[in-house]
């Protein structure tokens, strides 16, 4: 696992806001690319708004891929020789206005694969696009790979508070939401972290975990936070008569949430508060 180091200016009575844009998959016709710009709008017209990027930033499918379908290929795919760079290149326009607000990029299962199979390191294209779109320097390291810390320098006045942040893009799990509840509520009993995020499983979740630490000759709550969001990839795909169905559809798939997950923190008070939203 990676730790890297961020900096954060902010003014006194300030709540900023946390985005995990996980699971995207630009590139499917399943991606409601209307929900991710107007969450990108979101995100850039807030001046306390930051965010970081989940995995599975494109499809990354191929023609030789066994999933390959060319119906449930982005129409600005069709017909086109490189698909990977075509992919690559829609999703950077798509978050080039936010760039500078990045905190963090984590690799997903898709680029893990389009990697293993092709010997394209898309992860790392997307770590550079970001830091170079964004003005974010070399020194500032951007990449955390699946899992990862993210130490928040939260500076004021000449004071700096510390939020530590684990983010990954996740893995497996049952069909129901409960094992994906039930992982995220181990979490703060294996890592040393104020936040968790989480993607990979297309299914939203907000869970609250307060702890008690002892102050002077009493004690007070500290509740941390461990979020799942849900993904860009609609449910809503039309299908002719003819059609034998999806991959989803084969697998027996449950429909995905279209939904993300707010997270505002007070650097001052160390208050954190949580909200599910429909994207």
């Amino acid at each position: 696992m990676r730790t890297i180091e961020r900096v954060i200016e902010y003014k006194r009575g300030t709540w900023l806001s946390f985005y995990n844009l996980a699971d995207i998959h630009a590139g499917s016709s399943r991606c409601d690319e209307k929900k991710l710009k107007n969450m990108v709008e979101k995100i850039k017209n807030d001046d306390s708004s930051y965010w970081g990027l989940g995995g599975d930033a494109c499809e990354w499918i191929t023609r030789n891929d066994p999933r390959h379908k060319e119906s449930e290929m982005a129409k600005y795919l069709h017909g086109v020789d490189d698909v990977i760079s075509a992919q690559q290149e829609w999703v950077f326009e798509a978050l080039r206005p936010i760039a500078n607000k990045c905190l963090w990029v984590n690799a997903g299962n898709h680029e893990g694969s389009i990697f293993k199979f092709t010997e394209r390191n898309v992860y790392s294209n997307i770590v550079t696009f970001i830091k170079q779109a964004g003005g974010i320097k070399d020194s500032q390291q951007l990449g955390i790979g699946y899992r990862g810390f993210v130490r928040l320098r939260l500076r004021r006045s000449g004071h700096t508070n510390t939020l530590v942040i684990m983010s990954e893009h996740g893995w497996g799990g049952g069909r129901l939401k409960g094992s994906d509840v039930l992982n995220s509520a181990r979490i703060f009993g294996y890592f040393n972290c104020d936040l968790y995020f989480v993607g990979h499983r297309h299914k939203a979740h907000l869970i609250p975990h307060t702890m008690v630490t002892p102050v002077g000759k009493g004690s007070r709550d500290i509740t941390k936070f461990a979020a799942m969001p849900g993904t860009f990839r609609s449910n809503d795909v039309r299908q002719d008569e003819y059609d034998p169905g999806s991959y989803e559809d084969s697998k027996g798939y449950f429909p995905s949430d279209p939904t993300g997950v707010e997270i505002r923190y007070n650097p001052d008070s160390k208050e954190m508060s949580g909200t599910v939203f429909k994207y």
